[in-house]
């Protein structure tokens, strides 16, 4: 980080990350969250695609045994709920060490802010469905201790590539979970 001084650790994640999060924004799986026109095949293909890459994550945090503060079982249950209680497989995820960990953090947890964007959405064009998942509250608290720990990273240039790595790898795994489900909703549709 030493070659942009005066940038924190968070923005510094972000302009390394902008590309592929401003694709998952585009992305048909998932922008369905933010349009009136969601149905419910739609909704559900946004959640598992969703749950698939928190639980891997989760996965990893559980691996690493680091960050208890920052898990995300809560959110993998609440889509659990969502989608009938059925259980989904983890995306596979492999993160080295619990600076990478961090990153992919970061971005799930991001994730949380983008989910109170399209909970209004989705609560009023399927009233009949579950939103266990995009009625969770989100933490500004504990979101503040993440970027904490990210900004304490971004102090030790040698390892802070690392978390630049770990956030696009979790990037990468949702894309590629968005990849495969549009895959499967084109050939149901």
């Amino acid at each position: 980080m030493n070659e942009n001084r005066g940038m924190t650790a968070r923005r510094f994640v972000a302009e390394a990350t902008k590309d592929v999060h401003l694709a998952l924004h585009c992305n048909p799986v998932l922008s369905v969250l933010t349009s009136p026109s969601i149905t419910p095949t739609t909704y559900l293909t946004a959640l598992r695609v969703l749950g698939r890459f928190l639980a891997a994550v989760e996965a990893e945090r559980v691996r690493h045994m680091v960050y208890p503060e920052f898990s995300l079982a809560t959110a993998c249950h609440a889509v659990a709920d969502d989608i009938g209680n059925r259980t989904f497989r983890p995306h596979t995820l492999t993160l080295r060490n619990p600076r990478e960990l961090l990153g992919a953090l970061y971005v799930a947890h991001g994730a949380s802010f983008g989910r109170s964007t399209f909970q209004k959405t989705v609560t009023t064009a399927l009233p009949d469905m579950t939103h266990d998942f995009v009625s969770l509250r989100v933490s500004k608290s504990l979101w503040q201790e993440l970027v904490q720990s990210l900004e304490n990273a971004g102090h030790e240039p040698d390892t802070f590539p690392d978390v630049v790595r770990g956030a696009e790898i979790a990037f990468a795994c949702v894309n590629d979970l968005c990849t495969a489900a549009q895959t499967k909703l084109s050939t149901v549709i």
